[in-house]
């Protein structure tokens, strides 16, 4: 309410004092001061201050606080009328009215568990990684620091596909055998 000035302050106050309802905005603006001083704003007019003046923030602050303050202030009423309610045996909200107040004085916990499995194949992330670094051209000093001594060599033979294809046994000639033999003087 601070931040308002005196008319907009009014006009807070003003809107309590009206009968909720169409043009109630409108006559609490001109019941704080807004628009002529003769009366002769017409209806639009006095619409359009209003509008404007419910849609400032500062007012609509001011609004909430009044309205929390009268709700706090009808507390006593409202027990007053549960405890009314709940000590009649035949009244249709009994059960309504008892269930409202063991939820305030011991308010419903639920408790969730959920539990969440997360599976990750960490071989096959390694092995697309694996392909997309070799179809870059990396180094394989490169490929070391990544996979490490032991694990590139592992994810290579993981990676490596067999060949499908027709051989034929070449048995060794002679002369192979003789450059063999030359080869180990």
């Amino acid at each position: 309410m601070r931040a308002l000035n005196a008319r907009q302050r009014a006009f807070v106050f003003a809107i309590f004092e009206e009968n909720p309802g169409h043009g109630a905005l409108a006559a609490a603006a001109r019941r704080a001061g807004y628009g002529n001083p003769d009366g002769s704003s017409t209806a639009r007019t006095m619409a359009t201050i209003a509008s404007r003046l419910a849609d400032d923030e500062r007012v609509q602050a001011a609004i909430t606080e009044i309205t929390k303050k009268r709700i706090r202030r009808e507390g006593p009423a409202a027990v007053a009328a549960i405890n009314e309610i709940v000590s009649n045996p035949g009244h249709k909200d009994r059960l309504r009215a008892a269930t409202t107040i063991l939820e305030r004085i011991d308010p419903v916990e639920t408790k969730h568990k959920i539990e969440v499995t997360h599976k990750a194949d960490h071989t096959k992330s390694a092995l697309e990684h694996l392909e997309y670094l070799l179809r870059l051209g990396t180094s394989e000093e490169a490929l070391l620091a990544e996979f490490g001594p032991i694990g590139l060599p592992r994810l290579r033979a993981l990676l490596a596909k067999p060949i499908d294809a027709e051989f034929t046994v070449i048995e060794p000639s002679v002369e192979d055998d003789i450059a063999k033999q030359m080869e180990n003087l």
